[in-house]
């Protein structure tokens, strides 16, 4: 999503967007604030201003974690529809 709004959460609300990256700091916590996963894109800002964010330097890196996020969402859906069968039974 490319997006120019100060608040970035809402437009992911709208359009059901639960990964989000960013450049700014600041937007990666108002983004985690709202509930969104979100990880700090490696610009000049992360230098000073990681604290608490996870940081992706490159497509690689974040290829990678969209990859392990995802996979671990599959591994929670999977858990849960099990506990449901087990309970049915």
């Amino acid at each position: 999503m490319l997006s120019t709004s100060s608040d970035k959460s809402r437009e992911c609300r709208d359009y059901n967007i639960d990964i989000m990256y960013d450049d700014n700091p600041y937007n990666c916590r108002q983004l985690i604030n709202s509930g969104i996963d979100c990880s700090l894109v490696g610009t000049n800002y992360w230098k000073k201003e990681k604290d608490g964010l996870r940081i992706v330097a490159n497509w690689k890196e974040l290829y990678q974690e969209v990859n392990d996020i995802s996979m671990q969402q599959s591994v929670n859906e999977m858990q849960t529809e099990n506990k449901k069968l087990v309970k049915a039974k």
